[in-house]
């Protein structure tokens, strides 16, 4: 669950702080972490009744359309979510000096490397390492000093219109519940005592995410503390506000940690848009579609972050808000088949997590609609 603080959502967060202060997300990403222990726990319980993959489920019980439809949404918001994690690695690389083109080169090299000659047992140890890593956030939280009275702050002066605040706000549920989550399951026996320390685990990942969250936030809020430009836009510029208004020990800090968020997503999301895709396929073991399937989606984020003139911050914003629109018709399938004693046997949702099925249907489809209207 630490893979869905991703580059782009800690971005977020930090740009949030930057904006306007912590004194609204702070409390926020705390109030949203049992929605996300709720839809990770049915995914978990969904995979181990049935042991196949959601998008078999999805085109088996609910329709072939209905399968086709999530798997075209998952690949454009995971190509999305790519293109955020090359923000995320190439803007560090620039910060230590390399230019744009030569820090997209050598995140696309490493990452490909690590996708395509490592398999999943030691992408899943190394995982473990990058995750401890994030103390980095937290030694530069610190190094930042902040001051509380800064901290909550609460500025509503507009950056990007009136709507800036509406769209962080539905950026920060959007990150809340990534698409890729929903791809990403284990494959393990179905009894009890898993179950058990599969709920532990997910209860463990849904206080650790606000945690590190909430730090990222606290790190742009104590840098406006510091007398830093809060019209920072892009992420270049606020990493080296932070080594030029705290201390360049605090900037390299912070570049590492997002780094190292960055490329820990990267590989989650590659090897479950991977799976999923081969699952429909029928071509579960064929490692040539799964090196076809990587080297499109890692080329497409190398070549995007190149594009002069975007606005890679507003990107990865962005990005947290379209996946939260593109996920509410797969939270609708998951409520389907997770109410489905036929499907789910003895793990089916009880009838109050049937309720909380429905509420975050409900509360994804608020943030879809108002996101559309904030856009126009």
């Amino acid at each position: 669950m630490l893979a869905n603080n991703d580059a782009g959502g800690m971005l977020e967060y930090t740009l949030s702080g930057v904006h306007f202060g912590a004194g609204i997300f702070i409390p926020l990403l705390f109030l949203l972490a049992p929605l996300s222990y709720a839809f990770q726990e049915r995914v978990m319980r969904l995979s181990l009744s049935t042991r196949r993959s959601y998008s078999g489920l999805v085109r088996a019980h609910i329709g072939r359309y209905a399968g086709l439809f999530s798997i075209c949404a998952m690949a454009a918001g995971n190509i999305l979510y790519i293109i955020t994690e090359f923000i995320g690695m190439t803007a560090p690389l620039v910060f230590s000096g390399l230019p744009l083109w030569a820090a997209s080169l050598v995140s696309l090299i490493f990452i490909s490397a690590i996708t395509l000659l490592w398999d999943e047992r030691r992408q899943d140890k190394i995982a473990l390492f990058v995750g401890a890593v994030n103390i980095t956030f937290i030694i530069a939280a610190f190094m930042c000093k902040p001051d509380f009275s800064d901290i909550s702050r609460f500025d509503f002066s507009p950056l990007i219109g009136g709507n800036k605040l509406i769209l962080f706000i539905l950026a920060t549920i959007g990150n809340t519940i990534a698409p890729f989550m929903l791809f990403f399951q284990p494959d393990s026996e179905s009894n009890p005592q898993k179950l058990k320390a599969e709920r532990k685990s997910i209860a463990i990942g849904a206080i650790l995410q606000p945690f590190f969250a909430a730090i990222a936030v606290i790190c742009g809020a104590a840098l406006v503390g510091q007398n830093a430009d809060s019209s920072i836009k892009e992420v270049s510029p606020m990493i080296q506000a932070f080594a030029a208004q705290i201390s360049p020990a605090t900037g390299v800090l912070y570049a590492i940690g997002l780094f190292n968020a960055a490329w820990l997503a990267a590989i989650t999301i590659t090897r479950a848009t991977t799976i999923q895709i081969l699952s429909v396929c029928g071509r579960e073991k064929a490692r040539v579609y799964t090196i076809v399937i990587n080297a499109a989606l890692l080329l497409t984020g190398a070549l995007v972050v190149q594009i002069p003139h975007i606005s890679l911050s507003f990107f990865a914003v962005l990005t947290q808000i379209v996946g939260a629109v593109l996920l509410v018709p797969d939270l609708v399938y998951l409520a389907i088949l997770t109410n489905s004693r036929k499907i789910m046997g003895n793990f089916v949702n009880t009838p109050r997590q049937c309720v909380i099925s429905w509420g975050l249907v409900a509360l994804f489809a608020i943030v879809a609609i108002a996101a559309c209207y904030s856009v126009i």
